[in-house]
């Protein structure tokens, strides 16, 4: 399956007469950092939320302010990402749109999905990210 994935980059950057890996591995690695980089952006700012809710007796400059520095910083560098991806990719116009794309798509694909498993399967919801859930999952497809 890896071979036909490469087979399919090479053919991919013959025909847009590009180097494989100075075009499209240039192009994954952009898109994989600034995915990297939104998902700690959006694990700091749930951080954030959560310390707001439930301090845990910690001052508020662990709890607060450490956290909201962290989570603004990340921001501000996504946007730097997002707003400079041409430099990254070496490309102008919509294919950085398309390669930047996936990320925000797949993550609003998740919240929707985590609003509608809440909706039926409250428990199942209940058990996301849970350990239990993970083996159970595993023995499923062990049987299955």
């Amino acid at each position: 399956m890896l071979s036909a994935f490469c087979a399919a980059a090479i053919a991919i950057a013959g025909y847009l007469v590009t180097d494989a890996y100075l075009g499209l591995a240039t192009w994954t690695y952009a898109t994989g950092v600034q995915g990297l980089v939104f998902g700690q952006t959006i694990a700091s700012i749930s951080v954030v939320a959560y310390f707001l809710r439930d301090r845990r007796g910690h001052c508020s400059w662990r709890v607060v302010f450490a956290p909201v520095l962290g989570a603004l910083g990340l921001v501000v560098g996504l946007i730097m990402i997002v707003g400079n991806f041409e430099i990254t990719t070496g490309m102008d116009g919509a294919v950085n749109w398309i390669l930047l794309a996936p990320t925000p798509l797949l993550f609003g694909g998740g919240l929707l999905y985590a609003a509608w498993l809440k909706r039926r399967s409250p428990a199942v919801y209940a058990d996301l990210g849970t350990q239990q859930a993970a083996h159970e999952h595993f023995i499923e497809r062990q049987e299955g």
